[in-house]
């Protein structure tokens, strides 16, 4: 019998814990696993040419591996069915849905997308907000969390649900210090 041809390649095997997203971090890339695993621990091993997880044993996903930074790969069969009919949006139809409600709400949408491997539900749920409370004040409330950098759907519902959206921020104006001995000056430090 002849030896094989290649050479024996030892896996990585790591503990984590599955992501409220159904998917779980591996090298900075994400890879989803069956929705009914979240929050629980399970095992990966990855190879040269794949990455399998594995809860109590028994191999649940298998994804090819993907070494680009923040990369998300996603088995629709893993998704909930409501986030599998969120994926059938288009980005594209979500923000075209944003552009409708105002420019503050496209930009806060635009910006929210590409920051969650999940992403449509809450940038849909978004633009949903203007059934309830209006064009006119989800716009206050998008403008108020793009100031924020609060890029979230709660951030969003919640400000408009306390009525909050259109109050002015308050600017963090520091106190001048008056001149004492434990003030530098900028030459101190060269």
């Amino acid at each position: 019998m002849d030896l094989p041809t290649e050479s024996f390649e030892i896996p990585q095997w790591k503990e984590t814990r599955v992501n409220i997203d159904y998917h779980v971090k591996f090298e900075k890339c994400h890879r989803s696993v069956p929705f009914s695993l979240c929050h629980q621990k399970v095992d990966i091993c990855a190879t040269q040419a794949a990455i399998e997880i594995f809860p109590k044993g028994e191999r649940v996903a298998s994804h090819k591996r993907c070494n680009e930074p923040g990369s998300v790969i996603t088995t629709p069969e893993h998704m909930p069915p409501k986030h599998r009919e969120f994926a059938k949006w288009r980005s594209s139809r979500i923000l075209d849905c944003a552009r409708a409600c105002g420019p503050k709400t496209y930009l806060l949408c635009k910006q929210l997308l590409p920051r969650a491997a999940c992403a449509y539900g809450p940038a849909l749920g978004i633009v949903r907000l203007a059934k309830t409370y209006g064009n006119e004040r989800l716009e206050a409330a998008c403008s108020r969390a793009l100031v924020l950098g609060a890029f979230s759907y709660s951030t969003v519902k919640n400000m408009l649900k306390s009525g909050t959206e259109s109050k002015p921020l308050k600017s963090e104006e520091r106190p001048q210090l008056g001149e004492h001995e434990n003030v530098r000056a900028k030459s101190y430090y060269e």
